[in-house]
C-alpha cells in the first residue's frame, strides 16, 4: 500500500508540475524524504499525510489509489454465487451475439486478439501488484 499511496505522490506532484524539491520545501523537509515517500521506501504518517495532501492541494483520500471499473466489477462478482455466475454468463453471451451480428470474421478475429491482449495485460498488472506488495513488505522488513 506505501507504494501505492508513493505512485500517487509523484503522480499529482508530476501533473501539478512540481519537483520533488518544490513538494520538499513547501512541507519544510528533504527532497530526499519525497524520494522515500514515492518509492514506497518510507510510509508517511497520516498527519505527514494530510500536509503532503495540503501542500499538493488536494484531499487526503486523493493520495490513495483509485479503484477502477475493472476492480468494482471484480469485487461485485467474487461474491456472487454459482447461480448468479450462471445468469450473468448466459446475459453476456447473448449480449455479445446481439452485438457481434453483422461482424465479418475478420472483425471478429480482431476482437478476439484485442481480448486476447487485454487479458494479458490484466494478468501483468496483478503480476506487477503483486510485486510491489512484496517489496513493500520486504522495505518494511528492513
Amino acid at each position: 500500500m506505501s507504494a501505492d499511496i508513493g505512485r500517487r505522490i509523484k503522480e499529482i506532484r508530476e501533473e501539478r508540475n512540481l519537483t520533488q524539491e518544490d513538494l520538499a520545501n513547501r512541507l519544510g523537509t528533504y527532497p530526499q524524504s519525497i524520494w522515500r515517500y514515492e518509492s514506497g521506501a518510507r510510509t508517511p504518517s497520516v498527519r505527514r499525510l494530510e500536509e503532503i495532501a495540503e501542500a499538493l492541494g488536494v484531499s487526503a483520500g486523493d493520495l490513495f489509489p483509485q479503484k477502477t471499473e475493472a476492480d468494482r466489477w471484480r469485487a461485485h462478482v467474487a461474491g456472487l454465487d454459482e447461480e448468479e455466475l450462471s445468469i450473468l454468463r448466459d446475459e453476456l453471451s447473448v449480449k455479445v451475439r446481439r452485438l457481434t451480428m453483422g461482424l465479418t470474421r475478420e472483425d471478429l478475429s480482431d476482437l478476439g486478439r484485442i481480448n486476447e491482449s487485454i487479458k494479458r495485460m490484466e494478468e501483468l498488472l496483478v503480476v506487477k501488484e503483486r510485486l510491489a506488495e512484496v517489496e513493500g513488505l520486504l522495505a518494511s522488513l528492513q
